[in-house]
């Protein structure tokens, strides 16, 4: 402090933002109390983290740790966070504090007595024109169903979802959307399901596949024109038999397959395929390039 010149309102907006962009969210939220110019600054970060272990204080999440632990010794009740409640007016209130563009959001369930809470977020976070979305699953009791107005909008490039459910009506086009990303990881999806995400997102460029448990099906042709990368795990697909990939532009495939599923590959730009089960059958047409590791 220099005179009544504070040092942190010298800081150029250009590099206050730098600073806040490579804090954790819940440290952002803290600078605060630094001065008047800062205040407020935290509402311009591009990304969200809401998940009560990121941006609650260390402090508040180890008392809460603490409560789990005298609980569980006295076997007594234990309601984290007031039951969910505290946790839901703290969101809803970091959402209220931030008019900006949110570009990036990160969402854990945990905490969360309702799925209409976190589907209230997300309806929020869409109309901001966010571009990236991962949805984590848990402390529900049940899968978090994917609300299905989350893929009306076009402006979603990333989507990425841990224990969910996805539900695709035939009555929601996804031909004129922009997403490019798509991993899904031990959600309930069906193939049909699968198979229209990659038929009607032109745009897809990656997809992941792990604990994909809902294959009922002894056949799956992935088809996509512009898949670069592909990353799927068949070892939970106990009906599968076969899988066919016909990708031109796919480049890379790591592929999971302990159960020994054939997997017929047609990609003639492709560069690179990871296996991680020895003895696995693939077959390569032979006009298709590229190398095996």
């Amino acid at each position: 402090m220099q005179g009544d010149i504070d040092v942190y309102d010298c800081l150029g907006k250009s590099l206050l933002d730098t600073i806040l962009s490579l804090l954790p969210f819940h440290e952002a939220v803290k600078t605060s109390i630094l001065s008047k110019t800062w205040q407020h600054a935290w509402t311009s970060i591009p990304y969200l983290d809401i998940d009560p272990f990121v941006t609650l204080p260390p402090e508040r999440m180890e008392e809460e740790e603490k409560k789990a632990t005298a609980a569980e010794e006295s076997d007594q009740h234990w309601a984290p966070l007031e039951g969910g409640d505290e946790w839901i007016m703290i969101v809803d209130k970091i959402l209220a504090s931030h008019p900006g563009v949110i570009q990036r959001c990160r969402i854990s369930t945990w905490y969360s007595k309702s799925s209409s809470n976190v589907d209230r977020w997300i309806k929020d976070l869409m109309k901001r024109f966010i571009a990236e979305l991962v949805i984590e699953s848990g402390g529900l009791g049940f899968s978090y169903k994917v609300p299905q107005t989350l893929f009306q909008y076009k402006s979603l490039k990333k989507l990425e979802l841990h224990g969910c459910a996805v539900n695709l009506p035939s009555y929601i086009c996804l031909k004129d959307k922009n997403l490019r990303m798509l991993q899904l990881y031990n959600t309930d999806i069906s193939v049909d399901t699968i198979q229209r995400f990659l038929s009607e997102c032109g745009l897809l460029e990656s997809l992941t596949l792990h604990g994909w448990y809902n294959v009922d099906v002894p056949f799956l042709n992935i088809s996509a024109p512009h898949l670069r990368d592909l990353d799927i795990n068949l070892c939970s697909c106990r009906k599968l038999k076969q899988v066919c990939i016909n990708a031109p532009n796919l480049k890379n495939v790591k592929i999971d397959n302990y159960d020994g599923v054939k997997v017929e590959i047609h990609a003639p730009l492709l560069e690179t395929i990871k296996c991680s089960a020895a003895n696995i059958p693939v077959e390569c047409s032979e006009d298709d390039g590229g190398s095996w590791v």
